[in-house]
């Protein structure tokens, strides 16, 4: 009885691979390593030291700098990748467009720079009269 109680207790625990904390997956207010946290927006439990296991959905990887994008907190995790657009507040990944263009930005990466919120400095405007 003891052995049983103690597998199934040990199933519940983990060693993050990282910081060598101890992470009880049911009770992670009491025992939550300074490497774990909790998406403030669906709850559910962030482990940067093992994205592949515990990964919410509303989290990603950047494909071009590898490093984690919160959708729902970006202030604490936007990567230097990132950044808002002044014009609609939509999240914008320079390495990464297709993926996470937001709806004011053209789809075509290469011609993104031609964007009207990004304009060209080199374009101007010339009324001739005669």
């Amino acid at each position: 009885m003891t052995q049983s109680v103690r597998k199934s207790y040990h199933q519940l625990m983990s060693v993050c691979s990282a910081c060598d904390d101890i992470i009880n997956f049911h009770s992670l207010t009491q025992l939550t390593p300074s490497c774990m946290s909790v998406c403030t927006a669906c709850d559910d439990i962030i482990n940067f030291h093992s994205l592949t296991q515990l990964t919410p959905t509303c989290m990603s990887v950047c494909t071009a700098c590898d490093d984690i994008i919160n959708f729902h907190s970006l202030t604490q995790l936007t990567p230097t990748c990132m950044s808002v657009c002044t014009a609609c507040d939509d999240i914008i990944n320079f390495h990464s467009l297709t993926q996470l263009t937001p709806t004011c930005m053209l789809t075509d990466c290469n011609q993104s720079q031609s964007n009207s919120i990004f304009p060209s400095p080199s374009l101007h405007l010339s009324i001739s009269t005669s």
